[in-house]
């Protein structure tokens, strides 16, 4: 009895594994790469555009991939970029993006990398900026890069641009 319910648990342990997608493949992460990249990036441009309005860190934080997060310099450079913006913004362009860069092994995607931009970001001072970022949405070599690599944010006043993450990945 005892050994049949072992068996059951393990059996329906198993399903739920497979059902929730936990225990991923490096090749069924690269897959998920089957997305309109265009779509994608303008998504993640706009979301980007939106933490960058509200200045909201947490949120700008969360979309950087991990090795950004544990570089242990993301929160000092969000506040600097922050901190460069004068005034409050009050509008933007509208956001866009597509595919960067697409590295495929036979049939597998092994890195698939978006860029994406927002011009025109106006402040009450009458001063504008504009943004664009990098993210790599699949990376089977080390999923820990999945994620924003980097965001620059530029005023276009003075032509100084401040760097978010790592714009060397």
């Amino acid at each position: 009895m005892k050994r049949t319910v072992s068996i059951l648990t393990s059996t329906a342990l198993t399903m739920m594994i497979i059902l929730s997608g936990c225990g991923e493949t490096a090749k069924n992460t690269a897959k998920k790469a089957d997305i309109v990249p265009q779509t994608y990036a303008i998504q993640r441009s706009t979301n980007i555009t939106d933490y960058i309005i509200n200045k909201n860190s947490t949120g700008l934080k969360g979309m950087f991939c991990q090795k950004i997060q544990d570089s242990g310099t993301l929160d000092s450079q969000i506040s600097e970029a922050f901190s460069m913006i004068d005034g409050d913004i009050i509008g933007s362009g509208t956001p866009t993006g597509g595919l960067d860069n697409k590295e495929t092994s036979g049939d597998d995607i092994v890195s698939l990398s978006i860029k994406g931009s927002a011009t025109n970001i106006q402040t009450n001072t009458g001063k504008t900026y504009s943004m664009e970022f990098k993210e790599y949405y699949a990376y089977s070599g080390d999923e820990g890069y999945e994620g924003v690599t980097y965001i620059a944010i530029t005023s276009n006043a003075d032509n100084i641009t401040m760097y978010i993450g790592d714009a060397s990945l």
